[in-house]
């Protein structure tokens, strides 16, 4: 009889960035082969721009993925985790690629 090990649990971990220095929180976590949640809830419109730009650069770097979970909360996973529902993640960034070309004119403008 041969017994096997169970694998380590996944460690999920949830940031909610005020400024962009935590983007290193992320930067680390995702790394280290952990998926994170972040909150946007309490950054403003600039960085939240600055966040998802970043946060889609580090997982396109590292194979991973950027998932919107809520108008506010996106999940950024590294290549060991799939996301149910999301074939690689890529229409959750399509979208938010497109929501974020429509409102940035709008930003600049101060209407967003």
């Amino acid at each position: 009889m041969s017994v096997h090990a169970l694998p380590d649990p996944l460690q999920v971990h949830m940031i909610t960035p005020t400024t962009f220095n935590e983007a290193r929180r992320l930067a680390d976590r995702l790394k280290a082969g952990h998926p994170v949640f972040v909150d946007l809830r309490a950054a403003d419109s600039a960085l939240v721009e600055r966040l998802l730009d970043f946060a889609e650069g580090l997982s396109a770097a590292l194979q991973g993925s950027v998932t919107r979970v809520s108008d506010t909360v996106v999940l950024v996973a590294p290549d060991n985790v799939t996301v149910s529902g999301a074939a690689d993640g890529a229409e959750e960034v399509r979208r938010a690629e497109e929501e974020m070309a429509r409102v940035r004119p709008l930003r600049r403008l101060g209407l967003a």
